[in-house]
């Protein structure tokens, strides 16, 4: 029984250690692709606050020539 028990022990905790390894794992992927995706909606961010102070100025532009 002892045996068992011991057998038991060492089964759940190398379980234990699989699957916090795993969560690790795709804690860390998952961390990854949202600090990418993060990344890219501030790029489109500064993008689209670029394009529009050039309409902007474009407007003033051809207000101004009018």
């Amino acid at each position: 029984v002892e045996a068992a028990r011991l057998g038991i022990d060492s089964l759940s905790t190398a379980l234990r250690d699989q699957v916090a390894g795993f969560y690790d794992e795709v804690n860390g992927q998952f961390s990854a692709v949202m600090g990418n995706i993060q990344h890219a909606y501030a790029e489109l961010a500064r993008g689209t606050d670029l394009f529009a102070r050039n309409l902007e100025e474009a407007d003033r532009t051809i207000a101004f020539g009018g």
